[in-house]
């Protein structure tokens, strides 16, 4: 979840290029919108605030918390991906990804 919130905070370009978010323009580069900008803005500190409280918790909330997080993580890629939304040569390993980190979540 740390790892997330600093990706998307310091890189939020290089985010949305990897999951085709955003249009080109004329010359190629990443266009995303105002209100996509916020929303990366958003997600990294919800992702940086998380972070610390799972790593500041004990291991049945950080379950709880992990569960919530990449579970919920997995149903938006879902949803993204069929309508669209969402696509790019990362989405399925990072839909794959989240999926397991839930799975785990609740196995450990």
């Amino acid at each position: 979840m740390l790892a997330w919130g600093a990706y998307i905070m310091f890189a939020p370009g290089n985010f949305f290029s990897r999951f085709g978010v955003g249009t080109a323009d004329r010359y190629g580069a990443l266009v995303v919108s105002a209100a996509t900008k916020f929303f990366a803005s958003g997600l990294a500190v919800n992702n940086l605030i998380l972070g610390g409280k799972v790593l500041a918790g004990d291991n049945d909330d950080a379950a709880q918390d992990g569960l919530l997080f990449f579970g919920g993580w997995a149903a938006i890629s879902v949803v993204a991906r069929n309508a669209g939304l969402m696509s790019g040569q990362y989405a399925v390993p990072c839909l794959a990804w989240n999926a397991a980190c839930a799975a785990y979540s609740v196995l450990a």
